[in-house]
């Protein structure tokens, strides 16, 4: 019976450690969901002046509300994060050029036109239609993505083996069950 760190391990053997211990598997999927989370966070620090109020979790009831009348900020914000993040793939990047031509368009038109309060009105539907859009877009990360076997294995295997577990963890070769030793500092101070 030999004991054998995390890093001395190859693919499968990883594999067959996290396989066998649940708790493993609990602790890979809540960081990966948090890691998630945190990135997620990073993409709203760019939105934030322009929304009114956002939820957005795991297994959670998620909204993105804009704030009225930053519709429009909201939507160039929007592009801005799109650009820093690639939130969305290469198809939708007409969509979002599309509503910052609409702003554009509504931005330079003369406000006491009919024209303007229909351009108005676009921008709004616009704004909504994309905070949707990226609410559903965190959704499936979240909920689907993040919770789905095979991509917390990988995240396991491409990651958090490497980068979340140091000497201390190991297993015995026989069972593959994970071990962590734990040291300590014992104060023997009264407070």
């Amino acid at each position: 019976m030999e004991n054998r760190i995390i890093s001395e391990l190859n693919q499968d053997e990883l594999t067959k450690v996290f396989e066998v211990n649940q708790k493993l598997q609990h602790d890979v999927m809540d960081d990966l969901q948090e890691e998630e989370i945190y990135w997620v966070g990073e993409q709203l620090d760019i939105l934030k002046s322009t929304l009114q109020n956002w939820e957005i979790g795991v297994n959670q009831n998620n909204y993105i509300i804009v704030k009225e009348s930053e519709e429009d900020n909201f939507i160039i914000s929007f592009k801005d994060m799109q650009q820093t993040f690639s939130v969305f793939p290469d198809s939708d990047e007409n969509e979002i050029q599309e509503a910052v031509k609409l702003v554009n368009k509504y931005r330079d038109t003369n406000p006491d036109t009919e024209e303007f309060n229909e351009l108005e009105d676009e921008v709004i539907i616009m704004a909504q239609e994309l905070a949707y859009k990226l609410c559903q877009k965190y959704k499936k990360i979240l909920d689907n993505y993040c919770t789905v076997y095979g991509n917390v294995l990988l995240y396991f295997l491409e990651f958090y083996a490497d980068a979340r577990m140091d000497r201390n963890f190991y297993i015995n070769d026989n069972d593959f069950i994970l071990y962590e030793n734990i040291e300590y500092t014992k104060s023997y101070e009264y407070k």
